[in-house]
């Protein structure tokens, strides 16, 4: 557990409420063996406990998910993480990560989803959709960003709708994807942490049980 250092500044620019941060991702880790062997690769988790403008950060690994979200758990409880009164989570779509996060931390934690990974996924779309066609593969995937960070993800969700299915069966399989990974989750709601300012009220803190 991290020695408590001067207190955080969870303030937010030109707003009341403040805001505690926490990102979280997997990564395969490749593992060798002795003389120099491969092995399958292990899943690898970070996270990174901050504030607003980031002048006060905190970072973990673990190789196990549950055993970073309570690494997690303890850490914002050490370093005051709730007075905050907004906790966030940006993070990937998958892995359980936003679930272990509530499970362990806030059971009401507003996650955002991480932009990277979200400009991923479409990119890699736009490949399978136009896979001869560089311009027609920018284009699309600039569209669909420009949706995402400037509408927030239910306009996105509502275009991609919109798509005339592929005759191809694996593209339009990769569509109905695509399509599953921004509905199945609120974060599609918010293009980036700019709304991050909101109330949650009768949020469980770091510390209580």
């Amino acid at each position: 557990m991290p020695a408590r250092p001067a207190e955080w500044n969870f303030n937010l620019e030109a707003r009341s409420h403040t805001a505690a941060f926490v990102g979280l991702d997997a990564f395969s880790a490749p593992i060798q063996q002795p003389g120099g062997r491969t092995a399958d690769g292990r899943m690898l988790y970070a996270a990174t406990l901050y504030t607003p403008v980031k002048s006060w950060t905190h970072c973990l690994v673990d190789f196990e998910l549950d055993g970073i979200a309570g690494q997690l758990r303890e850490a914002a409880t050490a370093l005051g993480l709730g007075r905050a009164n907004h906790p966030v989570a940006i993070c990937d779509s998958g892995n359980g990560l936003e679930e272990a996060l509530r499970r362990h931390i806030w059971n009401d934690m507003t996650c955002i989803l991480d932009w990277h990974h979200a400009a991923e996924h479409l990119r890699n779309y736009a490949k399978t959709l136009h896979p001869r066609d560089d311009a027609a593969r920018r284009d699309w995937a600039g569209r669909a960003k420009e949706l995402l960070w400037e509408h927030g993800g239910t306009a996105l969700l509502a275009w991609l709708r919109q798509q005339a299915p592929p005759a191809d069966e694996t593209v339009a399989e990769d569509l109905r994807k695509l399509t599953g990974y921004f509905a199945n989750t609120e974060r599609t709601t918010r293009a980036t942490a700019r709304t991050a300012g909101t109330s949650a009220p009768g949020r469980r803190r770091p510390g209580a049980r």
